[in-house]
Formats: C-alpha cells, sequence, structure tokens
C-alpha cells in the first residue's frame, strides 16, 4: 500500500493528533458530549463531509506494528514440514486407498467426489484469479432484499442467501423474489470512504433513510446484533465470489492428495496466489459494517482502542453508542475524539469473515487444504504464499484470539495448526494452553456445561474437536478427563429422540453434530445420538 493513498496534499496532516487540531476539536472528549459546532468538525474528521483532513499514511505506529509482524512471518514462510502434517496425513491417504478397493461405500463417495471436483477443474484456470477482487468484502450481517423485504423475505438475513454463480460472476440474485443486483430501482447511494488506504465502499440507502433529516442516526437501517447495519450489493458480490473461490481450496486439497491429479493442486495454487497479491489491501472490519483506515497490523493491535479518525462507519452508533432512542450501547459511548472504543471489540471482527470465530475457521480450512498440496509448489511461490497471505490472515486470527471465550475454538486450533506445521512450540503451547482454559471455561469437572449443551458444542465443533487430531503423535488429548467427561456427559442426558435438554437458549431439536459423533464414537468408543441419526 503507498503512502497516504488518495490523500490530497493540502489535506495531509501527520498525526491524528494533528487532525484534530486542524478542525478545532478538543482532544479526549466524548463525541456524545460534542456542542453542535463541534460535531459539525467531527463530521470532517470521520469522512461524513467532504473536506477533512487526512492523516498520512503510514504513521509511525503502524510502520512499527507492520514490521513485527512481517519479521514473524518472515522466520517461517516456506519452512515448514514438507510432507503433509495436519488433518489428512500420508497414512490416511494410504488408509483410503485400501478402503477404496474393498469398500463399495468408499468407492461410491469417491466417484461423486471426484466428479464435483472435475466440474470446478472444467472452469477457465484464469476465472479462479479474475473474480478475486482487489476491495475486501462487505460484512453480511443484517444483509436483505429491499425488493421483497417484509413480503417474501425478512427484513435481515444474518447469513449469506443470495444466489451466485462464478459463471455471472457480476451479480447476485434473491432466492426470494429473483431481482437480480446491480439494480437500477435500488442504487447504492451509501459511501464509506477510507482515504488512508485509497478505498470507497458504496451501500444501499433506502427512500425511508433519505427522508430522514440525519440516516445516520439508524433509524430506518437493518441491524445486527443491536447495532444498525446496510447492505451493498457490490459487496455482497465481492464476498460471494470470495467465499466461493476460497471454499475450493481444502475440497481440491483433498482431491490432489487422493488422485494426485496436478490440475487440482494448479488451481488451488492460483487461488492462493492471488491471494497473496491482494489481501495485504484489505481492512480490518467489524460485523457492523465498522472499517479501519489503517495498516490491517496495527489495526488488530489496536482492535479495542483505534484512534478515532481511523475508524471509519456509517452511523453515529460507532462514536456515541447511540441508536435510534438508545443510549450507551456496547460501552461505545465512551468512544473520544482521541480514541474509538470498542470493548472486546475483537468478538466481531475479521478481514474475510463475520467475526473472529469465522476468521479462524477460515485460516482452519485454507491452511490444511494448503498443507495437501504444497508439495506440489515450488519454493518460491510456497514462501509468498506463506508470507502474503496465508501467515497474514494467520495474525489477524491470532490477535483477535488472545481473549479466551466460547469463540476462540477456531484461534486455539489455528495456533496449534501453526506450531505442528513449523515446527514452532510456542505457538503450539499458546493453542493447547487456550484449548484448555476454553474447556474448563466451558465445562465443569464432570463434563457437564457452564452455559448451555449449544454452547459447549459450539466451542468443540468450531476448531475445538480439530485440536486433538492436529496433535495426534504430540499430546494425547484425548486421554484428558475433562475431555473425554465433555463427550460422555452429551451421551448420558440425550434424550430418547436423541436431542440434548432444552436449556438456555439450546433449543428443543438440539442434536449434537454428527461430526463431534463421529469423532466421539471413533476416538473415545463413546456413542452419542445425533442429527444423523433422527
Amino acid at each position: 500500500m503507498a503512502d497516504s493513498r488518495g490523500a490530497e496534499s493540502e489535506g495531509r496532516v501527520p498525526t491524528a493528533e494533528a487532525a484534530l487540531e486542524r478542525l478545532g476539536l478538543p482532544a479526549d472528549r466524548r463525541i456524545a458530549d460534542l456542542t453542535p459546532e463541534e460535531m459539525q468538525a467531527f463530521r470532517l474528521l470521520v469522512g461524513w463531509e467532504q473536506g477533512g483532513p487526512v492523516v498520512e499514511y503510514p504513521t509511525e505506529a503502524e510502520r512499527e506494528a507492520r514490521q513485527r509482524r512481517e519479521d514473524w512471518k518472515g522466520a517461517r514462510a516456506g519452512r515448514g514440514v514438507e510432507r503433509p502434517c495436519l488433518m489428512i496425513r500420508e497414512e490416511n491417504i494410504e488408509i483410503f486407498r485400501a478402503n477404496l478397493k474393498r469398500d463399495a461405500a468408499t468407492a461410491d463417495w469417491y466417484e461423486r467426489f471426484v466428479q464435483l471436483a472435475e466440474k470446478v477443474a472444467e472452469l477457465p484456470l484464469s476465472l479462479f484469479e479474475e473474480i478475486i477482487p482487489a476491495l475486501g468484502p462487505w460484512n453480511v450481517a443484517g444483509s436483505f432484499c429491499p425488493n421483497c423485504v417484509g413480503d417474501k423475505s425478512d427484513y435481515t438475513i444474518h447469513h449469506p442467501f443470495w444466489r451466485w454463480s462464478p459463471l455471472e460472476p457480476e451479480r447476485v440474485q434473491c432466492p426470494h423474489c429473483d431481482i437480480v443486483y446491480p439494480q437500477p430501482d435500488f442504487p447504492e447511494e451509501g459511501r464509506l470512504e477510507l482515504p488512508r488506504l485509497g478505498w470507497t465502499y458504496t451501500f444501499y440507502l433506502s427512500s425511508r433513510e433519505l427522508a430522514h433529516p440525519d440516516w445516520r442516526e439508524g433509524w430506518d437501517s437493518s441491524s445486527f446484533g443491536g447495532g444498525p447495519t446496510h447492505v451493498s450489493f457490490s459487496g455482497e458480490i465481492r464476498r460471494c465470489a470470495l467465499s466461493w473461490a476460497l471454499g475450493q481450496v481444502e475440497p481440491l486439497g483433498v482431491a490432489y492428495a487422493l488422485s494426485g491429479e496436478e490440475k487440482y493442486a494448479r488451481i488451488v495454487e492460483t487461488i492462493l496466489l492471488r491471494m497473496a497479491e491482494v489481501y495485504s489491501a484489505y481492512p480490518v472490519y467489524s460485523y457492523r459494517q465498522e472499517y479501519s483506515d489503517a495498516d490491517p497490523a496495527y489495526a488488530v493491535e489496536q482492535v479495542d482502542a483505534l484512534p478515532t479518525p481511523f475508524k471509519r462507519a456509517a452511523f453515529h452508533y460507532t462514536y456515541t453508542g447511540a441508536w435510534k432512542d438508545q443510549r450507551e450501547l456496547h460501552g461505545k459511548g465512551e468512544t473520544t475524539t482521541t480514541t474509538s472504543v470498542y470493548p472486546n471489540g475483537e468478538w466481531g471482527t475479521s478481514r474475510l469473515g463475520r467475526e473472529k470465530a469465522s476468521n479462524g475457521q477460515l485460516f482452519l480450512t485454507l491452511f490444511k487444504g494448503y498443507d495437501l498440496i504444497k508439495g506440489a509448489l515450488a519454493a518460491d511461490v510456497r514462501t509468498r504464499i506463506e508470507r502474503d497471505f496465508l501467515l497474514e490472515l494467520y495474525l489477524d486470527t491470532r490477535g483477535l484470539s488472545q481473549r479466551v471465550n466460547n469463540k476462540t475454538g477456531p484461534g486455539a486450533a489455528s495456533r496449534v495448526a501453526v506450531g505442528v506445521f513449523y515446527n514452532d512450540s510456542e505457538e503450539l503451547e499458546a493453542g493447547l494452553s487456550q484449548f484448555r482454559e476454553v474447556m474448563e471455561g466451558q465445562f465443569y469437572e464432570d463434563g457437564s456445561w457452564k452455559e448451555t449443551p449449544i454452547y459447549g458444542a459450539k466451542s468443540l465443533f468450531e476448531g475445538m474437536a480439530e485440536i486433538p487430531e492436529l496433535l495426534r503423535g504430540h499430546v494425547d488429548l484425548y486421554a484428558e478427563p475433562l475431555y473425554r467427561n465433555a463427550f460422555e456427559t452429551y451421551a448420558r442426558v440425550s434424550t430418547p429422540l436423541g436431542t440434548q435438554p432444552t436449556l438456555g437458549d439450546s433449543p428443543a431439536d438440539y442434536c449434537l453434530q454428527a461430526y463431534l459423533g463421529d469423532l466421539a464414537r471413533i476416538r473415545l468408543g463413546v456413542e452419542i445420538p445425533t442429527g444423523a441419526d433422527i
């Protein structure tokens, strides 16, 4: 990223403090306490009005954060274990090939799996590079279809729902009313400017929002998790393209490992090289579409307390905690002209996923897929992919997983995976420590839950259950009493229908995920009814 991208020379200032001085704003004043005149200046500070000062990029603090990150990556990139060492190893491939010869179900699965891989391989190799955008995605939280909302679809849909195809990559279609976006009847008139990084995000503003004296109060917006959001069709298109392309990495890695067909490895190589080219410019954002106009290494380190001029968002809520008639939401009322306060900000932060758990899950699936094809790559290509994408994504994941809670599983598993891959005892031990801390935080000594059945399983299913598998040959976590007790509790309290008890937010039809049931049966000899059994 070039210095001061997008900043007019006369609007540049050397520091965030200088930006406040330029606008006559006091330092450390709560945004909620600004006078009307000061609020007008604040709108210039965060880009709501044109002509405000832009802090030169990068600052000294950003340079230092970036250098720490580059030094860490440089010491590891291209220096990992040569053979597959994560979830699928050579001995697993040998077992599969033996089963393929003698088991009809295995042969049937493999035939269908290869058919899917072949359909992907039939696409032009250039497509996998072309559909990965230079501009990062828009967070899906609070998305909706304005054409049929309230009629055929819900107002806020918190998961990907658009129809999208790599054969028509520049459009999305609503599955409820079939309208196609971009759509001239629903233009993207909202703009979120990141002048330091040189990016502009656009989003849809409804006629009701535009009719409001100040739509930034969020009265007629969509929402997620108690805060206002917007839908961006262009952003959804980028997200769909990224999700599809990155979703090919692990399956094609498995296809290459099982078949030896180089074409599958070449597709994975193309995808990861393109990500190595563009990922450095993807900004850090929250699941309420609050973007950090700063070097991502620095933004991750300062996720709870970023300089306010670097926090770019569409709504007053981000800076005052005010939304509609509510005040002091989520601790954001403590944001000042100097520091944008975001208590436990890592919880909802990412650069590719929706929040920290999905960011870690994405790293894991990409790293596992890469582990299977790395032997087919030239040494310099491996170094570039690891340095400029995979380890960059990993350090985002690690930085956003410092606090231990029920979203820590993917971060802990990521640390273990990196520890195994690079023979890095420090990362491995840190991940193992987090594993044990999460287990102790979610389960009592007898294996019963400290929260609810669904939240105990959430931690296991989202990364935690992968850690004992990753550590095969290193540490036997299946022998640890608490881990076994947790699974035995699920088996012991299952209802006659195979569901788990209805406690808290565990619904009446909740069953343990089939993947966890398989692990319990195969590794621990514990039989647990799962959703697959009903």
